[in-house]
């Protein structure tokens, strides 16, 4: 089988359909795990809809999945130190109980 050249399967990457023969675009890896990198993000996605490069549906979409994002760590972090608190009052508690 030919092929004619006609062919309109792709991908569409950013609204712009890239013909099967393209070679994908490198992305520059998003690193969201902390809370400053997440802010990084929204800064970005901010310009992007300001300037008009984003659609401010997805820019809206984008930033409820960041904020998710930054509650989850503040979540994370919080537990921690829970933990640490917990095991120095439970060394403390056991260092009390031997004095005794």
């Amino acid at each position: 089988m030919r092929d004619s050249g006609n062919d309109k399967s792709g991908q569409v990457v950013d609204g712009e359909l890239l013909s099967a023969n393209t070679p994908p675009r490198k992305r520059p890896r998003l690193r969201l795990g902390s809370i400053l990198e997440c802010r990084r993000e929204l800064v970005k996605l901010y310009t992007e809809a300001r300037q008009g490069r984003l659609p401010t549906q997805e820019a809206t979409r984008l930033t409820y999945l960041i904020q998710a994002i930054v509650t989850t760590i503040k979540d994370s972090e919080l537990e921690e130190q829970i933990t640490k608190l917990e095991k120095i009052q439970d060394e403390e508690l056991r260092a009390k109980n031997r004095t005794y």
